[in-house]
């Protein structure tokens, strides 16, 4: 067995057993339910997978393909630059918008035409402009897309027209899609309705372009579907976007993104049939909203543990929680079931800089992993430092976990010591009381004088 085809099995396995662990949920969504032939489920913030149907399957994504070549627009370019359109682009075919050799359109209103209209000159408008020539690109795409945690990916085109080379996953797609809502300006194009290009150099009318995913829009009788018994709208108010794709060999396609109540998911349908695109991708994402809720295992800088570092002297170094750590749990879930286990990265060694990543941390349910996250330190930790510490306290003796969880310990615990040092305390002066004293007996005026001056106890056993 090749290492690729291992990798690929052990992660295979892997979403098998977070599917696993999904159908302990209240209502477990089996892969029969969802009629595309490949989809995925998962959630946003911790990337853990809820649902998974043959997401590891070669499939054709059509036009979802446009997501990766937005993404790398994004990375690379300004939305203010101006393109010059080359002779190739316009000669494209499929959905277009008709540019024109030698017209000049900025990135952001290529962007639009590209992400709503799905447009295909368009996408080898941008493609030309960024590499020199649609190869070229392909190679930035293929690249970008391992970086991302693809494996299966191999694009030749930034539109998705059919080619037997250009195929992905499910599981790719939610990586690329993952990397992608990072940027604001891509939010918020995907969720747009509808957009004007205005006149340029070229075209004296304006382009007005609309989005195709009628999540955004669908009302009517030609936006119905029927759903748990119900003929309901398409347009659905919790999904804010991403890319829809079809061709005759891909069939319906689509990367979709929703968020409610706290709870933020992607879901990716590969090869449906017709209104099944809509009927499966709302069947994923109430899956998740209404069988999750979204759970904190850890704030930003939070103390985490402590590793044992055996250099010059045996020492003890904190660990913090670079960000918040969030994931979604079943609801019938109890948070105390879940464990957590920490690992340093395998080269670490002393001295580490302020908020190095220096290993990780991974939570789990019945030995199935959830979510994981790094660790990092919070100072600078020198060889120096380490001598003769035994310690080391974010390298000073006066720092200490300041989250309020810890600080209400801290709180209970000082209440706790200074009650008991007090009881203690009382014991002892009532003992003293007691105690018979010779000069008590010898001299009884002076033992009278010197009970007379001694400090009454206020204290009130509580």
């Amino acid at each position: 067995m090749t290492i690729k085809k291992l990798k690929i099995t052990v992660l295979t396995l892997f979403c098998s057993l977070t599917v696993l662990f999904a159908s302990t949920a209240a209502f477990a969504l089996s892969p029969g339910e969802i009629n595309a032939q490949s989809a995925i489920l998962i959630d946003s913030d911790s990337h853990q997978t809820l649902f998974e149907k043959n997401g590891h399957e070669l499939m054709f994504p059509a036009s979802t393909t446009k997501l990766m070549t937005a993404l790398l627009i994004l990375e690379n370019h300004e939305l203010n630059e101006t393109v010059t359109i080359d002779a190739k682009s316009p000669m494209a075919t499929g959905s277009r918008i008709y540019i024109i050799e030698g017209e000049t359109l900025t990135v952001e209103q290529l962007l639009y035409a590209l992400l709503l209209a799905s447009a295909n000159d368009v996408a080898e408008a941008l493609a030309i402009y960024d590499s020199g020539s649609i190869e070229a690109f392909a190679e930035k795409m293929n690249q970008r897309a391992v970086e991302l945690g693809a494996l299966n990916t191999h694009f030749t085109n930034p539109h998705g027209l059919p080619d037997p080379e250009h195929v992905t996953t499910a599981y790719d797609l939610s990586r690329i899609a993952l990397e992608a809502i990072k940027h604001e300006k891509l939010r918020e194009i995907v969720k747009t309705v509808s957009y004007d290009i205005p006149p340029t150099n070229k075209q004296p009318e304006k382009r007005h372009v609309t989005n195709s995913n009628r999540f955004l829009y669908g009302t009517g009788s030609g936006n119905k579907i029927d759903y748990r018994g119900q003929t309901i709208n398409i347009k659905y108010e919790a999904v804010t976007g991403l890319k829809t794709g079809y061709t005759n060999a891909a069939q319906q396609c689509f990367i979709s993104s929703a968020t409610k109540d706290g709870k933020n998911l992607i879901s990716v349908i590969l090869k449906a049939q017709g209104n099944f695109l809509y009927l499966d991708t709302r069947t994923l994402i109430d899956y998740g909203f209404e069988n999750f809720n979204p759970h904190t295992f850890a704030s930003k800088n939070e103390l985490i543990s402590y590793f044992e570092y055996n250099g010059n002297k045996k020492v003890k170094i904190p660990l913090y929680s670079e960000d918040d750590i969030k994931a979604l749990i079943p609801n019938t879930l109890n948070p105390e079931e879940i464990t957590f286990e920490t690992e340093m990265m395998p080269d670490f060694e002393l001295p580490v800089k302020e908020g190095q990543r220096i290993g990780t941390i991974r939570y789990f349910i019945n030995g199935i992993l959830l979510t994981e996250a790094p660790l990092i330190t919070l100072n600078e930790i020198s060889d120096k430092s380490a001598l003769g510490e035994t310690t080391l306290f974010n390298n000073s003796w006066f720092r200490f976990d300041t989250s309020p969880k810890a600080l209400v310990l801290l709180g209970i615990k000082v209440i706790l010591s200074l009650m008991l040092w007090r009881l203690i305390m009382s014991k002892l002066n009532k003992k003293t009381k007691r105690r018979p004293s010779s000069k008590a007996t010898t001299h009884p005026a002076l033992t009278q004088t010197t009970r007379a001056r001694r400090p009454v106890s206020t204290f009130k056993p509580r």
